[in-house]
């Protein structure tokens, strides 16, 4: 990104075929950021790379709409809910970033207990999804895969009954295992972080730890993951393992300003 904006101070260029190879570096930044749970930073980057994105509306419109659909899902990811709902709804020709609204607004009102708004936001995610052939791209992967992994994820939130909430995580977790693999990702965060989190809130420590294992495994250094394998060794009194784990978790975390909960998760 540094090397980008010097080429563009000394070439006067500011718009053009370029801009989506910086706008992805940007993204790279973003991913980044949103993973070491870094809430300022990742607001800031996601900030810069609205910023760059706008000019690409006009030339590019479908590209500038994959890019764009990343930021309310930055947002959620490090829970800037005043962000995401202060954020004015994308133009209808931004299919995939009105929909990714919509399902960050969900988790928004859902976290300020208004399971009402939810509701109503994610039937809106809905029928927005609906609308969207099951064969357009979503990087590389199709709107169909992604969006499949988004309702269920905003199915389990919605879960009143633990049961059921599980079994839309684990549906969700499959579905994203089947997602291609893309750098950064095409769906925003693993979700095996939200089904280990829900095992080990609904009493089963020992399958939680099998899922953040391959968490871990999955994505090294992940601060989420190590969080949830760190607590479900704890409930089982694996003080050994826990120890080794703290220090893992304490180095992957360093320079975050976000507490981790469970709930969270």
């Amino acid at each position: 990104v540094a090397v980008d904006r010097e080429y563009f101070a000394q070439t006067g260029v500011t718009d053009g075929p370029y801009t989506p190879y910086y706008v992805h570096n940007l993204n790279f930044i973003l991913f980044a950021r949103s993973m070491q749970g870094r809430r300022a930073e990742t607001v800031r980057a996601a900030q810069e790379m609205g910023a760059a994105i706008a000019p690409m509306a006009r030339m590019m419109p479908e590209m500038a709409d994959s890019f764009a659909s990343v930021l309310a899902l930055s947002y959620a990811r490090v829970g800037a809910w005043e962000e995401i709902l202060k954020s004015p709804e994308p133009d209808e020709k931004m299919t995939a970033s009105r929909l990714t609204w919509r399902y960050a607004r969900t988790l928004a009102l859902l976290s300020r207990g208004d399971r009402g708004g939810a509701a109503r936001e994610r039937d809106a995610f809905e029928k927005l999804r609906q609308g969207i052939p099951a064969t357009a791209p979503w990087g590389m992967n199709t709107a169909a895969g992604v969006s499949a992994t988004a309702a269920e994820v905003l199915a389990a939130r919605l879960s009143t009954e633990p049961g059921e909430a599980l079994a839309h995580w684990r549906s969700a977790v499959e579905n994203q295992d089947r997602l291609s693999y893309d750098e950064p990702p095409d769906w925003y965060y693993p979700v095996r972080e939200s089904l280990g989190a829900a095992l080990l809130l609904s009493g089963k420590p020992a399958e939680a730890e099998i899922v953040f294992r391959e968490g871990v495994n999955r994505t090294p250094h992940n601060g989420r993951m190590l969080f949830g394998l760190l607590q479900s060794l704890k409930a089982q009194n694996k003080q050994n393992d826990a120890e080794w784990v703290e220090s893992e978790f304490q180095s992957a975390w360093a320079g975050s300003d976000i507490t981790l909960r469970m709930e969270d998760l």
